[in-house]
C-alpha cells in the first residue's frame, strides 16, 4: 500500500528542466563566431543548421514494415574516424551533439530532437569515441518511410552548449522492494522494481499504480506471490527471477542512464546466465546475452493488478482472444507476440519475441498441472510446455510493455512498433567550410625562391598552434619535406629544398582541443642555378705585393649573397684559410713573406658555385709590419706564424669601439678557448694564443664577432 500511495503521489507531477537552456558565449567565443559568419556566405553554409558547430554527418532510420509511434532508434557511430575522414583530430566532446530533423531538401524541420549518447565501454574522447546514439522519432513514422536527420558535434573546448533533453526515463538505486535491493525506473508507462540479486522485476506498475506483476515473497501460496515476475528464465534454478538467489544470484550494474534510455546489465555470479535490460520511454527491451542450458521467457502475473480468469484475456498475434481461464499451447504463428488486457483498467501488458522461432509457447491461468494457481497469476512463457523449457539460441530480444486500450487493431499496431529497431544508416561526415589560415608568403606561385624559405600566414582566431606541410606533391604523400610539424608562431623555415624545384605547402589550425582540416595549398619554385664561375680581378697572376696590405678584388655575380675567399702556400689548397663570410668582392690580407695561391666562389639560395681559377702572388719585404690599415670596417688578420707550435699571434683592428669576441674552435665546433669577451675602443689590437699542451695538433678556427660582423679564419697547430 506505501508503494501505490507514493506511486499515485508522483502520478502527474512536472519536471523541472535542466536550468538554461543555453550557456553565454564568452567574448572570445563571441569573436569566433562573428568571424565564421563573416565568410559563411561565400563557404557553402546553406542548410547548415548552426555555424557554431563544425562538423556534422547525415544519418537515416528506415521504419520497415510497420508504423514506428514515438520510436527510440539507435546507431552505432564512432566520432574519431568521422573526423579523421574530414582531416581534423582533437578531443571529441560528447556534450556538443545536436540531432536536426531536415527535410527532402536539407531544410531543418526540428531542432529539438530528443537524443542520448552512451560510450561504449572502451570509450576514448581522443582515439575511440565510440558508442550508440539514441534518437527518438518523435510522432509516427509511416510504414516503409525514411526520416533523415543531421548529427552535430564538435571538440572539447569550444564553449557551446550542451543539449537540454526532457527526461522521459528516471532512474533510482538503493530502494528496497519486497525483500531485496532494487533498481526503481520510471517511464511514461509506468515505475518497474528490478532486483539487483535476484536479476528479475517484482513489480511492473502502471500510471495508475495498479501492480502487473505483484511479486511478494509470502509463503501461504506460490501463485499469490513468490512465483510471480518477470522474465523467470530457467526452472528450477531460479535464475533471473526476483526474490532469488539461487547459486549465489547475480551481480547487476547500471551500464547507462540518459534521458531516452537506462540500460541495466545482470550477469549471474557463476558466470552462466547473462541479460541486459534497455528500458525506454514506453517499453522495455530484454537481451539475453548467454546462457548455460535451454530457457524460456515468461510473463507471471496479475493483469491490471488482479487475475480476473473471467474478466482479462489474452490475445495472440494474429488477433486470436481468449479469457485468462482458457489454457492453450502453440508455437505462435506468424509474428511472435502475445498481450494480456484487462478492460476494468483499458490496458494491456505485452511481451514480443522479435526474433521468433519454432518452438512451442504455452498460457495458463488455472491449472492442477504441477503446483496449484487457485487462478492467483497468469502463467505464459515463450520456449514453455509445462515444465520443460525448449529455447536455446542467444542472444535473443524480447520486448515488454504495458499500452493504453485493449481493442486489437490500436493495440496491435503499438506492438509492432515497439517490437525491434528501426535500420540505421550513417552518411558521408560534413565540415563545415570555414576560411582556413590565410596563407602570406612565398606568394602563390612565386619563383626565384630561396632553397630555405621562411613560410607566413595569418593568425587564426582563437589558434594555439598550427601544422605545417610541404611536398613536392599535390597530395602531400610523396617526397614530403615537412609532415604536420606543428609550430606556436605564425611562420616556418624549411630547410634542405632542391634548386630549381616546385614544391606546395598548406597550414592546418591547432584549437585549443582539436585541429581544423588543412586549408588550400600554395606552390612556390626555388631558386635554379648554382652562382657562374667567379673571375679574379686584382692582384695580377703572379705579382708581387706587399706583405702586410693585400687587396684582393673579383667581379660581383648576379644574384649572389656571399662569397668565400681561400688563400694558403699550398697550391693544393690542402689546409687553406678561409673567409666564407665576405659579402663584398674585397679583400684585404696580411700574409707572411712567400707565394701564395687564393681563389673565391660565389653562394646564393641554390648553393655554392665553381672555385674561380687559381691565382697566385708574392709577398714582399716592405718594412713595415703589423696591423694593415682598415679605416672603416672590422678586420681579423691571419694568424702568425702558421703553421705554429707552442704559440701564434692573431691579430685584428677595430674601426669603433663596442663589444668584441675571440674564440677559438676545433672542426666538431667545440670551444677550446675564449681569447677575448669584453668591451674594447677603436683600435689595432693583437693577442699570443698558446694552446694547452694537452691540446692534438690539427685544424683550428677563430672567430671575431665586433660591430655586428663575423670573421672566421683557419689555423694549423703541429705538435
Amino acid at each position: 500500500m506505501e508503494k501505490l500511495l507514493q506511486l499515485r503521489g508522483c502520478a502527474g507531477r512536472i519536471r523541472k528542466t535542466y536550468g538554461e537552456c543555453a550557456r553565454r558565449l564568452s567574448i572570445v567565443h563571441l569573436a569566433f563566431l562573428l568571424f565564421v559568419l563573416s565568410f559563411g556566405a561565400n563557404q557553402g553554409l546553406a542548410g547548415w543548421w548552426n555555424p557554431g558547430w563544425r562538423f556534422r554527418v547525415p544519418l537515416e532510420f528506415s521504419a520497415g514494415q510497420y508504423d514506428r509511434i514515438r520510436k527510440p532508434a539507435e546507431v552505432q557511430i564512432n566520432f574519431t574516424p568521422l573526423l579523421a575522414q574530414m582531416g581534423a583530430a582533437g578531443k571529441f566532446d560528447p556534450a556538443t551533439i545536436r540531432v536536426i530533423e531536415v527535410g527532402p531538401s536539407g531544410e531543418t524541420l526540428v531542432d529539438t530532437v530528443a537524443f542520448q549518447f552512451d560510450p561504449d565501454t572502451n570509450y576514448n574522447d581522443s582515439t575511440n569515441a565510440a558508442g550508440t546514439l539514441v534518437v527518438l522519432m518523435n510522432g509516427t513514422t509511416a510504414a516503409s518511410s525514411v526520416r533523415t536527420y543531421h548529427v552535430y558535434f564538435d571538440f572539447a573546448g569550444r564553449g557551446l552548449a550542451p543539449a537540454v533533453v526532457l527526461p522521459r526515463v528516471t532512474f533510482a538505486d538503493g530502494i528496497w522492494d519486497e525483500g531485496q535491493e532494487c533498481f526503481r525506473v520510471s517511464n511514461e508507462a509506468g515505475t518497474m522494481y528490478y532486483h539487483k540479486v535476484g536479476a528479475g522485476f517484482s513489480s511492473w506498475v502502471d500510471k495508475d499504480g495498479n501492480d502487473w506483476v505483484s511479486y511478494n515473497p509470502t509463503p501461504e501460496s506460490i501463485a499469490a506471490g513468490s512465483s510471480r515476475g518477470i522474465p523467470n528464465s530457467c526452472y528450477p534454478r531460479g535464475f533471473f527471477h526476483p526474490g532469488s538467489s539461487g547459486e549465489a544470484g547475480s551481480v547487476t550494474t547500471l551500464r547507462h542512464q540518459g534521458p531516452l534510455k537506462v540500460t541495466i546489465h545482470s550477469i549471474q555470479v557463476n558466470g552462466y546466465f547473462e541479460c541486459q535490460w534497455d528500458i525506454y520511454p514506453e517499453y522495455a527491451r530484454l537481451t539475453m546475452v548467454k546462457t548455460d542450458t535451454a530457457y524460456w521467457i515468461l510473463y507471471e502475473g496479475t493483469p491490471g493488478g488482479e487475475l480476473e480468469l473471467d474478466v482479462d484475456f489474452v490475445v495472440r498475434s494474429d488477433g486470436r482472444k481468449t479469457f485468462a481461464s482458457e489454457r492453450w499451447e502453440e508455437d505462435i504463428p506468424g509474428e511472435e507476440w502475445v498481450y494480456f488486457g484487462d478492460p476494468n483498467v483499458n490496458r494491456s501488458l505485452f511481451l514480443f519475441h522479435e526474433e521468433g522461432d519454432n518452438v512451442v509457447d504455452q498460457y495458463f491461468g488455472l491449472t492442477t498441472v504441477g503446483p496449484p494457481l487457485d487462478g492467483k497469476m497468469t502463467v505464459f512463457g515463450f520456449g514453455r510446455q509445462a515444465t520443460r523449457m525448449y529455447m536455446y539460441n542467444t542472444p535473443q530480444h524480447f520486448t515488454y510493455g504495458i499500452v493504453d486500450g485493449t481493442n486489437y487493431t490500436p493495440t496491435a499496431s503499438l506492438i509492432r512498433s515497439a517490437g525491434g529497431l528501426p535500420s540505421a544508416a550513417l552518411g558521408q561526415p560534413e565540415q563545415l567550410q570555414m576560411a582556413p589560415a590565410t596563407l602570406l608568403s612565398p606568394p602563390n606561385g612565386a619563383t626565384q625562391q630561396s632553397r630555405s624559405p621562411r613560410l607566413t600566414w595569418r593568425a587564426y582566431p582563437l589558434a594555439s598552434g598550427y601544422r605545417v606541410q610541404v611536398a613536392r606533391d599535390t597530395t602531400f604523400t610523396l617526397s614530403v619535406i615537412a609532415t604536420d610539424v606543428t609550430v606556436p608562431d605564425t611562420a616556418y623555415t624549411v630547410t634542405g629544398l632542391l634548386a630549381n624545384t616546385r614544391y606546395y605547402w598548406r597550414i592546418a589550425v591547432v584549437m585549443p582541443s582539436y585541429t581544423l582540416g588543412f586549408g588550400q595549398a600554395w606552390r612556390f619554385e626555388t631558386v635554379g642555378a648554382l652562382p657562374n664561375q667567379v673571375k679574379l680581378v686584382s692582384p695580377p697572376n703572379g705579382a708581387s705585393v706587399r706583405r702586410d696590405s693585400v687587396v684582393c678584388r673579383w667581379n660581383c655575380l648576379p644574384g649572389a649573397t656571399r662569397y668565400a675567399l681561400e688563400w694558403t702556400q699550398d697550391s693544393l689548397f690542402a689546409y687553406p684559410d678561409v673567409d666564407s663570410l665576405l659579402t663584398d668582392t674585397v679583400a684585404v690580407l696580411s700574409v707572411d713573406l712567400g707565394t701564395y695561391y687564393w681563389r673565391v666562389r660565389g653562394k646564393n639560395e641554390a648553393g655554392w658555385g665553381p672555385y674561380s681559377q687559381m691565382r697566385k702572388f708574392n709577398g714582399a719585404l716592405t718594412g713595415i709590419s703589423g696591423l694593415a690599415p682598415i679605416p672603416t670596417e672590422v678586420g681579423l688578420l691571419q694568424n702568425y706564424p702558421n703553421p705554429f707550435n707552442p704559440s701564434t699571434k692573431i691579430q685584428y683592428v677595430l674601426p669603433t669601439g663596442g663589444r668584441v669576441k675571440l674564440h677559438v674552435f676545433n672542426t666538431l665546433g667545440e670551444t677550446v678557448a675564449q681569447l677575448i669577451d669584453e668591451q674594447q675602443s677603436a683600435g689595432g689590437y693583437s693577442i699570443s694564443f698558446a694552446p694547452a699542451a694537452s691540446l692534438p695538433s690539427g685544424v683550428y678556427f677563430y672567430r671575431l664577432v665586433a660591430n655586428g660582423q663575423v670573421w672566421t679564419r683557419t689555423m694549423l697547430l703541429l705538435r
